[in-house]
């Protein structure tokens, strides 16, 4: 070892005493930051708020509007990525709305209506509640893996230190997708491991390119046994005063549910006692 450093040595300083070029040594290139694709990212980060198996929450959530403010508690139970069933607790007048998904099929029920009422594909992006959420945003359709395209614009050391990384990722709609954004840019900060991703911001762009939603999960803390953004806020763009955040209140993950708790029985009679 020690005779092979010497010749080593030897060669280049006689290359140099005779103008020779010694050869150029080049470093190892740079492992990727991230071993993760961009879609696996996105499929993680959503994960983390909904479970890989279930999720149950409460969460409070608060509707701004410029001449007054609503306040609901929501109750939502999640079940893998396709089923979902909310039901509002708060207020009294609000008091067992409910709302189910099963796949891709939505219905709702109302007091005052005492009846199901499916919800279109075509409203999947409307207002949930009169809020700034939409039926996809609640029922958490997994609609950001399957129907867009990802590209990493940015991947960086994270700047607010909430984790290792954070990541940005450009989603475009598939051709066929029955979508209603024309883009949507996605942020989430990563660990160096890849194995915690929690998302922390969404900006929504029509196809004209114009910012419509700005959506930004906020207050990073342990609950339910993982660290999740307690907070998140969605504001449209072009409604000023106006703006709609959730608050958990309490989360657990994984846990096992009834499954008549995902029933159309359990829409229009409640939870079972």
């Amino acid at each position: 070892m020690f005779l092979a450093g010497f010749w080593i040595f030897l060669f280049l300083a006689l290359a140099q005493a005779q103008g020779i070029a010694a050869p150029s040594v080049v470093p190892p290139a740079a492992p990727p930051v991230l071993k993760l694709t961009p879609k696996e990212i996105v499929d993680r980060g959503l994960e983390v708020m909904r479970g890989i198996k279930s999720s149950h929450a409460r969460v409070a959530m608060r509707i701004v509007r410029p001449s007054y403010v609503r306040e609901l508690e929501v109750e939502s139970f999640h079940q893998g990525k396709e089923k979902s069933f909310l039901v509002i607790h708060k207020p009294d007048k609000e008091k067992g709305n409910r709302t189910l998904r099963l796949g891709k099929d939505i219905w709702t029920y109302t007091r005052e209506t005492e009846q199901a009422i499916k919800v279109p594909f075509s409203m999947m992006h409307t207002s949930w509640m009169g809020s700034d959420f939409t039926y996809e945003d609640m029922t958490k359709l997994d609609s950001f893996v399957t129907d867009y395209g990802h590209k990493i614009i940015e991947e960086i050391p994270d700047p607010k230190k909430r984790s290792d990384y954070q990541v940005t990722i450009e989603m475009i709609p598939h051709d066929d997708a029955p979508v209603v954004w024309g883009k949507v840019v996605w942020m989430a900060v990563v660990s160096k491991d890849g194995l915690e991703v929690i998302p922390v911001g969404e900006k929504d762009y029509n196809e004209r390119g114009e910012l419509i939603r700005d959506i930004a999960l906020d207050k990073i803390k342990m609950m339910g046994g993982r660290r999740i953004p307690l907070v998140t806020t969605c504001r449209p763009m072009k409604k000023k005063g106006q703006e709609t955040e959730i608050e958990y209140k309490s989360v657990s993950f994984d846990e096992k549910f009834d499954e008549k708790i995902f029933t159309k029985k359990t829409l229009e009679e409640g939870l079972p006692k």
